[in-house]
């Protein structure tokens, strides 16, 4: 595969190429989410943040095997978890969360770190 111009999508030295991924694009538009009717941005992460994500994730599946874990204890984690991406989510948001909220946006954090959540809308509706 050669060079090409990113604007264009024109092959600089040869046939045309095909952009198979706008990672622009990823930084480009926010992720908002509504809880407790209040709308949350979810922000772009430095790689350094992204860091501090996957160890509050490991935390968060250290503990699973500790059954005297406090809810606060939890609650901590998951401030880690969210907080890396979301200053706008308090303590008391995540303590107020059914299970299916908090499995939803975890799910919507770990789309958004990946790039899934910001795939055109056709492709989401498949």
């Amino acid at each position: 595969m050669g060079l090409f111009n990113l604007r264009t999508g024109k092959a600089l030295d040869g046939p045309e190429a095909v952009i198979v991924s706008d990672l622009d694009a990823m930084v480009a538009s926010p992720i908002a989410f509504r809880l407790h009717g209040k709308v949350h941005h979810l922000r772009a992460v430095t790689v350094k943040e992204f860091f501090a994500y996957t160890n509050a994730l490991l935390s968060l599946e250290r503990i699973k095997e500790n059954q005297n874990i406090s809810d606060d204890q939890i609650i901590e984690i998951y401030q880690g978890i969210i907080g890396a991406l979301c200053e706008s989510i308090t303590k008391d948001d995540i303590k107020k969360m059914t299970h299916a909220q908090a499995a939803a946006l975890l799910k919507l954090i770990t789309d958004h770190i990946t790039g899934k959540a910001h795939a055109p809308v056709d492709e989401k509706k498949n």
